[in-house]
């Protein structure tokens, strides 16, 4: 059996539930452990509570008393490492389906699980009937809307906040391809945007993760921020047209093995 450890916010609980999901299509015996979201303890990262139960239909299975207390014994017996099979920092391993037990660990932040099976993935985290009757997202559907995502927070901590310089250049390139663009801001420090971003983009300031990530999928353009929530929002978006824009580095001045996986080939680099 295969324990999927889910870590981090919204978008990386995703892309676990995307590899999850990708390891039972292949015949894999697979379940969820979400013990990370009981005993966070990382001070410079914003603590995150377990949403898919929360916002979707997952339908997963998690691990049990008895699979919990085998792998809390490796680890106290110093042979968890026998157990772990870690994505390397790439979101990627190739040779993942030849595992067959232990405990993957990571954040696999990569698309190419969920492309496989994108379908099924777009009905079970469906947002359609979330917000139908909101007018925001009405409207954002009847023009050539264009989402902003900004995160700024633990980012701004950690000095990986994106510059102004790229939201120029995306916002510009919006303008060239598009007809009538509408922007519309998404962020964790919407006050600091209204400061930079000036008056012809609208703020969202719904305080809701939810709302965020319906509207912005909604969007028929996307400026993605070095986030796995922007990013999931904008491959949830399903119009046929779509560009998406996204950062060249994930951390902005240095070199990652992120880069090289977790943008779809078809997304715009800035």
């Amino acid at each position: 059996m295969l324990a999927i450890r889910i870590v981090g916010g919204l978008g990386n609980q995703l892309f676990g539930y995307a590899l999850y999901r990708y390891l039972l299509a292949h015949g894999k015996r697979a379940k969820l452990d979400i013990g990370f979201y009981r005993h966070q303890n990382m001070p410079d990262i914003d603590k995150r509570d377990y949403y898919l139960e929360k916002y979707f239909n997952v339908n997963a299975d998690y691990l049990n008393l008895m699979e919990k207390a085998e792998i809390y014994c490796y680890r106290k017996i110093g042979r968890y490492d026998e157990l772990k099979y870690f994505d390397k920092g790439k979101g990627y391993e190739a040779d993942v389906l030849n595992v067959n037990r232990g405990v993957i660990e990571g954040y696999w932040s990569t698309f190419l699980f969920a492309e496989e099976q994108r379908e099924g993935l777009l009905r079970t985290l469906s947002l359609e009937n979330k917000y139908e009757d909101d007018p925001l997202l009405r409207e954002i559907k009847t023009v050539n809307s264009v989402s902003i995502h900004v995160r700024r927070g633990d980012y701004v901590k950690l000095g990986i906040d994106l510059p102004r310089s790229y939201y120029d250049e995306a916002m510009e390139y919006m303008q060239r391809k598009i007809c009538n663009p509408r922007f519309y801001c998404f962020s964790n420090d919407i006050r600091y945007c209204k400061k930079i971003y000036g008056k012809d983009i609208t703020f969202i300031e719904r305080d809701d993760a939810l709302f965020d990530l319906c509207a912005m999928s909604a969007c028929k353009y996307n400026i993605v921020a070095n986030s796995t929530f922007s990013a999931w929002a904008a491959w949830l978006n399903n119009n046929d047209n779509k560009i998406v824009l996204h950062p060249s580095k994930w951390y902005p001045g240095k070199e990652s093995k992120l880069d090289e996986r977790i943008w779809p080939e078809k997304w715009v680099c800035l």
